[in-house]
């Protein structure tokens, strides 16, 4: 409804629709998985919901980068490039896959306890949050427009998790 509202007022904008963010500053997926895999020897994760984790750096990199394309003018760059965007980092995974190389990835596995790691389905676990099986959006608009290069999602994670 949001997106709706903001291209029904008109003007220049720019929308930027993304999915699976993460940060390590604050609770998410990845650090849910790292606090599991401190404290549970077996973790079931679903392998039906699929899509791209973003880290939110490559979020901030991706508009600093749009942004500073703009040169002197933004509001007029912004206005001959009016839209909505997807922006994710590359590919696509399933939350089971996703698990499975923070797990691979952790820098500090001397605590970890996590022996098994379980495929389970969504259907098996109780969301106040309706999530979506299949939410991979289509980069190829932002890259085209703006030629960014955008990482894969498992090379930022790797990056994200090398920075704790």
């Amino acid at each position: 409804m949001g997106e709706h509202a903001v291209q029904q007022v008109g003007g220049a904008y720019w929308i930027f629709r993304t999915s699976w963010v993460y940060s390590l500053r604050r609770p998410c997926f990845v650090t849910k998985v790292l606090d599991w895999a401190h404290n549970h020897e077996t973790l079931r994760i679903v392998d039906d919901q699929i899509s791209s984790p973003t880290w939110a750096r490559t979020l901030a990199e991706g508009t600093a980068h749009i942004v500073f394309q703009a040169k002197s003018d933004l509001t007029a760059y912004i206005q001959s490039n009016t839209g909505l965007f997807h922006l994710t980092n590359n590919g696509f995974c399933s939350r089971y896959d996703w698990a499975s190389s923070i797990l691979n990835n952790m820098q500090d596995k001397s605590n970890c306890k996590v022996k098994h790691l379980e495929q389970a389905k969504s259907s098996e676990f109780s969301n106040a949050a309706a999530r979506p099986l299949f939410s991979v959006l289509d980069l190829q608009k932002i890259k085209d427009q703006f030629y960014l290069i955008i990482p894969d999602w498992d090379v930022s994670l790797k990056l994200a998790l090398n920075h704790l």
